[in-house]
């Protein structure tokens, strides 16, 4: 048998910016909701799965219509109450605070990557692991092309008007490779 875990509602829950602007917009009905859905998540562990079972759970516990949970359950993911991403993506209620908590036990399995909630510091890294993985190595240059490279860093994506020369416009003594006399 599973030990309870208790649902700390402190002092300041009904003072959080969350709950303040659920109540404003007359969603204190959701409220409710969320009760039910922390009793769920908090006896599986860190997360519910946006499913039947779910709904069918909530109804029991709170004796709301279905339709009316699932209009909470989208009321509270826009109050900040749930990762919107991780509802968005995965459909599933989590936050990142739970998973701590949830990680924090003794008993914890590790949360799959697709669960998994990262910190702002942890983006910053994926993201910039991401953006070096992407640049390609370029081929060491071949003979002529180091040239090439070197005119077009230069040039700075400039286009010179360039033309080609024929024999008879050629300098005289001149051996005519690579000779181009550019248009004024």
């Amino acid at each position: 048998m599973k030990k309870a875990i208790s649902l700390n509602i402190n002092t300041e829950f009904l003072e959080s910016e969350a709950v303040r602007r659920l109540i404003a917009a007359g969603h204190g009905n959701a409220l409710l909701t969320y009760i039910g859905l922390m009793t769920i998540i908090r006896r599986n562990g860190y997360f519910a799965k946006y499913d039947d079972a779910l709904m069918s759970e909530l109804e029991r516990l709170t004796c709301r219509h279905p339709d009316d949970l699932d209009s909470d359950i989208w009321h509270l993911v826009q109050a900040g109450l749930f990762d919107e991403e991780m509802f968005g993506k995965e459909e599933i209620l989590t936050t990142r605070r739970l998973q701590m908590g949830y990680m924090r036990r003794k008993d914890a399995e590790a949360i799959p990557d697709e669960y998994r909630i990262r910190s702002a510091k942890e983006r910053r890294v994926v993201g910039r692991s991401a953006r070096v993985a992407k640049t390609v190595e370029k081929p060491a240059p071949q003979q002529g092309q180091a040239v090439e490279r070197q005119a077009e860093k230069l040039s700075y994506g400039l286009q010179w008007p360039t033309a080609q020369v024929s024999d008879s416009d050629m300098m005289p003594g001149s051996s005519g490779r690579n000779m181009e006399k550019l248009k004024l």
